[in-house]
């Protein structure tokens, strides 16, 4: 991938001195090739625009940057959720920090560890340590000096995130200036946005107390200086729409998946708030924690990120409940898909 991107801006170089030449004295010169995407990439390879390059994990990240230097890029890293393992050559970059935080299992350096077979408690045990060192990768940035922004990186939970990276150190005012200032100047519009200052857009949300903390009220926005009143949320109904009162899952449940490698053995420990729950998934690849867990009367739905012969895997479950029993299937995307059994423990 690295040689292509490249080559890429190779051909970017050598588009530019022909368009160039060409124009300096097209007299018996050819015209040179009509090719949009080059033709976007000569101001990039010439320092005129600036090139965002996504890059999460550390050997990402130094690719990144050599590629960069390499050909003179203006380059800021979007993503960077290793970079405390790669501070030396972020230093004095422009750089947006995704709080979109992985499971344990894909951070380079606790993979393998985490994909072995060992005792529930320590798989556990790890896990807690490195994410840890993932929610205060913000943190380490900071302290060694590397001004970025902060970005969801695709997570629904993007101020709840941001409140993890401030209890892992973050400082709350730099938490702030990363959600305002700081990617507005990256975008290259600090001028106009970004701060509360006179003569600049009137982009503003007003909030009971700290923005950042748990609770916090808004009560208004402002977009382009016109005022629009907050509505309190509603307060959840206990009905799901089309699917009757929730089935009742909390608990831990002893769980059979079956693929085309075989049946495998877990335990799944779920805590459930209405129409969502919360959990844990516990096999021979360690335990994972459960995302994006719904259920809709008896049909229940939830993702798990788990690391499957070296490769991020998204594991999305779906599965009807009767009582202490759940059937259901597993979408394993590339790896195909599978079925389960679960049973509730008493």
């Amino acid at each position: 991938m690295i040689a292509y991107q490249r080559q890429a801006f190779y051909d970017a170089q050598r588009q530019g001195l022909l368009l160039d030449r060409y124009r300096t004295n097209p007299r018996g010169m050819p015209r040179p090739p009509n090719d949009a995407a080059l033709d976007a990439l000569v101001p990039v390879v010439r320092g005129q625009l600036p090139a965002f390059i996504e890059a999460n994990n550390e050997n990402e990240i130094r690719r990144a940057v050599r590629l960069a230097k390499e050909f003179g890029l203006k380059a800021t890293i979007v993503g960077a959720v290793e970079g405390w393992e790669a501070l030396d050559v972020l230093a004095g970059r422009p750089v947006v920090v995704s709080v979109n935080y992985p499971q344990a299992a894909q951070v380079t350096g606790w993979s393998y560890r985490l994909a072995q077979r060992r005792p529930p408690g320590d798989s556990a045990a790890s896990a807690r340590a490195a994410r840890k060192l993932i929610e205060g990768n913000a943190a380490a940035l900071e302290k060694a000096g590397v001004r970025f922004a902060l970005a969801s990186g695709g997570s629904r939970d993007f101020i709840p995130n941001v409140r993890k990276a401030i209890a892992a150190g973050l400082p709350a005012g730099v938490a702030l200036e990363a959600l305002t200032i700081r990617p507005a100047e990256l975008a290259g519009v600090g001028a106009t946005l970004g701060s509360i200052e006179a003569g600049k857009i009137a982009n503003l949300v007003v909030s009971s107390t700290d923005l950042l903390s748990d609770s916090a009220k808004v009560s208004a926005v402002f977009v382009d200086g016109i005022r629009y009143e907050v509505a309190p949320r509603p307060a959840p109904r206990p009905e799901v729409a089309g699917g009757g009162t929730p089935a009742p899952i909390g608990g831990s449940w002893a769980m059979t998946v079956t693929t085309t490698q075989g049946p495998t053995d877990q335990t799944m420990t779920l805590a459930q708030e209405g129409a969502s729950f919360t959990g844990t998934l516990t096999s021979h690849l360690g335990t994972q924690e459960i995302s994006d867990g719904r259920v809709s009367g008896r049909t229940v739905t939830w993702t798990v990120s788990v690391q499957l012969d070296g490769q991020a895997l998204t594991v999305s479950f779906r599965g009807e409940v009767d009582g202490t029993r759940m059937t259901g299937s597993a979408d394993l995307g590339s790896f195909g898909s599978g079925t389960f059994t679960a049973e509730r423990k008493p």
